[in-house]
């Protein structure tokens, strides 16, 4: 899991927000077996549309994720602090 988050880091602009408290964007994704983005939604937003916005691009932008080992690692549920966004 530390893997993903970090390739959706990786493509993630940061956008400027006045309040950054508790900002944590849920998005759930569904891998192919080969771990190709199948489609991915937000799961929960963060409050801010502007930080929602910027996780969803990031995540499009990365297309594929590892092999998962498993079926059951196929749908994941991945939680995106902006705090911890902004360390990368």
């Amino acid at each position: 899991m530390h893997t993903i988050g970090n390739l959706v880091r990786q493509q993630w602009n940061a956008v400027p927000l006045r309040d950054r408290t508790n900002l944590i964007a849920t998005v759930r994704v569904h891998l192919l077996p080969d771990g190709t983005i199948k489609n991915f939604v937000l799961e929960e937003s963060s409050g801010s549309p502007a930080y929602d916005s910027s996780v969803l691009s990031a995540v499009s932008k990365v297309k594929s994720f590892p092999k998962p080992p498993n079926a059951d690692l196929q749908d994941l549920l991945l939680k995106f602090n902006y705090n911890e966004m902004v360390k990368r």
